[in-house]
């Protein structure tokens, strides 16, 4: 849950930051502080866990997406007619961030029948959350999903995934700088998580295991280390790679032609 922390105590540090420039926050950027100020993440669990606290209301959220797709119920800002999918929410473990990830990717496609099924049994006490915070839990599911599609990489791949994970978090580390000015509010906190990374991978360049997986990996080799490494961790980082080298070498059999 770390990430979804850093994101809500990002809020204050955004707002002194504004103050100390001498900078007047629009309305815009107001109204979206204020939806996140609330955490709309807890707000959100609270209506999942309260949508599948029965099977009753698990199959009336069913009925009502079905209902709701049949007479059009469920319309966009615009007016346009939503098609909202078959499926049951996902109650997530606040202590994993990834399963918080998908309890969102699956809350924001089925909000609009959440919605409906809340007004039309108020005594459910479902909770709702505002067209605002939703954008906002769209913004935060974006950032959460370069964190996501990396970890799922990793997992998927049953070789080499020492020598996979530094290129992974050095994309990573890019993607989030690039994405950091798109979500201005939530600025501070992708930047303690490029900080958190640039630190994990400046402590990899002293582990001579990483250097080694690069190099033995056809894919990568001492090639990954020149570009992205610098010079006192490429001095390093050889050396040991030589010696790790030659002691495999060394302890191989001799092998004989035999006549």
């Amino acid at each position: 849950m770390g990430s979804i922390t850093e994101l809500i105590l990002g809020l204050s540090k955004y707002r002194d930051a504004a103050s100390e420039q001498g900078d007047a926050l629009d309305a815009l950027t107001e109204d979206y502080l204020a939806a996140l100020e609330p955490k709309p993440v807890e707000k959100v669990r609270s209506s999942v866990n309260a949508m599948r606290a029965s099977g009753t209301r698990r199959e009336g959220l069913q009925e009502t997406i079905r209902e709701g797709n049949l007479y059009n119920l469920f319309v966009n800002d615009l007016g346009e007619t939503l098609g909202i999918p078959s499926l049951q929410l996902l109650r997530d473990c606040e202590t994993y961030w990834s399963s918080t990830y998908n309890m969102l990717c699956r809350y924001i496609p089925l909000n609009p029948a959440i919605v409906h099924y809340g007004i039309c049994q108020p005594s459910a006490n479902i909770s709702i959350v505002s067209s605002k915070q939703l954008e906002v839990l769209k913004d935060i599911c974006s950032v959460l999903s370069i964190l996501h599609n990396a970890q799922e990489l990793l997992s998927a791949e049953r070789t080499q995934t020492v020598a996979l994970a530094l290129p992974v978090y050095e994309t990573i580390f890019q993607t989030l700088s690039q994405v950091r000015s798109m979500f201005p509010e939530l600025s501070f906190a992708i930047t303690r998580g490029i900080e958190k990374l640039e630190d994990y991978i400046r402590k990899t360049h002293n582990i001579p295991v990483y250097a080694l997986a690069m190099a033995v990996n056809p894919c990568f080799k001492l090639h990954w280390i020149d570009h992205h490494w610098d010079a006192p961790a490429r001095e390093q980082a050889y050396p040991a790679v030589r010696a790790q080298m030659l002691r495999y070498a060394q302890e191989q059999p001799n092998h004989t032609v035999e006549n």
